[in-house]
């Protein structure tokens, strides 16, 4: 219980990090590192409008090509709205609009791309 505590208390640590990365009124970019973390973090698309908030455990992520892999897939699928990935924590996690994509086409293009992750490691929260 205390390793899912720690588990969900980091998740909204990076959680807080990613939005304070892709809230800023600098031009839009495809992609950004976080300061803090380090981990590859895909700026908002602005065509969609998220309503949920995804984090999978993922496992096989070993460096930051893996971090910027991941965030790549995630932001390329419609209804994505900004995505990040951490290797140290095996965590990634994305804002969505839930009804155009669902979690479970984020795990398959995850796992497409060689890494382990399932709808069972996800915790989706809706956002207001």
């Amino acid at each position: 219980m205390k390793n899912r505590s720690f588990v969900l208390a980091a998740t909204a640590g990076i959680f807080a990090i990613v939005l304070a990365a892709c809230s800023n009124d600098q031009p839009a970019q495809t992609e950004a590192t976080s300061m803090t973390t380090g981990a590859a973090v895909a700026t908002p698309n602005a065509s969609v409008t998220p309503d949920s908030l995804v984090t999978f455990s993922v496992a096989g992520m070993s460096c930051g090509g893996c971090e910027k892999s991941i965030t790549e897939a995630l932001h390329k699928l419609d209804g994505v709205s900004s995505a990040s990935a951490n290797t140290s924590a095996s965590m990634a996690m994305a804002q969505f609009d839930s009804k155009t994509v669902a979690p479970t086409d984020m795990v398959a293009a995850i796992n497409k791309l060689g890494f382990s992750t399932s709808e069972s490691s996800a915790t989706v929260v809706q956002q207001p």
